[in-house]
């Protein structure tokens, strides 16, 4: 339940990022922070960038175990924001992320994703627990190598698998480098 939690209120985040016309580019761990309060807050990055007219010099951020396969040719979107949710709620279901195991540089195996149905992104090959076929779809839809075939944020908070709330609501904090109160 607290996995769909804090992946719900990160969805939130991102759709008020998008409102704004930022791509986060730095969805990870470290940026997601579950307060005291109960409250979810998405620490923005110095790496987040303007959706339109970005420009194209600007370098990307450095590729790590979060990045879509996009952002290897150096192209973020805010499907790429999806992605790196999906590996973060896949580690948080698995304590590993997707492409851990792989015996390839990061940068040649998120090349080779080719599917949604690729092993390495397979949720109950990884999960210790059972995951039902719902969030297992959802889970799915974050991780489709095919940006052009990724839900955005949005889409997938109007999914019907958040009808059933786990936690109470919180109002989404979105701070700049650091928590805002």
């Amino acid at each position: 339940a607290l996995v769909k939690y804090v992946a719900q209120h990160v969805l939130r985040a991102l759709v008020e990022l998008w409102r704004n016309n930022l791509v986060h580019r730095h969805i990870r761990p470290d940026n997601v922070l579950l307060c005291a309060d109960g409250s979810v807050r998405l620490l923005r990055s110095d790496e987040c960038l303007q959706q339109e007219g970005v420009d194209v010099s600007v370098p990307a951020a450095p590729l790590d175990a979060y990045s879509a396969p996009e952002c290897v040719a150096g192209r973020a979107s805010p499907l790429s924001d999806v992605w790196s949710v999906g590996v973060l709620v896949f580690e948080l279901m698995t304590r590993r992320t997707p492409l851990a195991d792989s015996p390839l540089p990061l940068r040649t195996a998120l090349l080779r994703l080719t599917s949604r149905d690729d092993p390495a992104l397979s949720i109950a090959r990884h999960s210790r627990v059972e995951v039902d076929d719902a969030w297992t779809a959802l889970l799915a839809d974050m991780l489709t190598p095919d940006v052009a075939q990724r839900r955005s944020a949005a889409e997938l908070l109007a999914d019907r698998t958040w009808r059933k709330r786990v936690l109470p609501r919180h109002r989404v904090v979105v701070g700049i480098g650091r928590v805002l109160h």
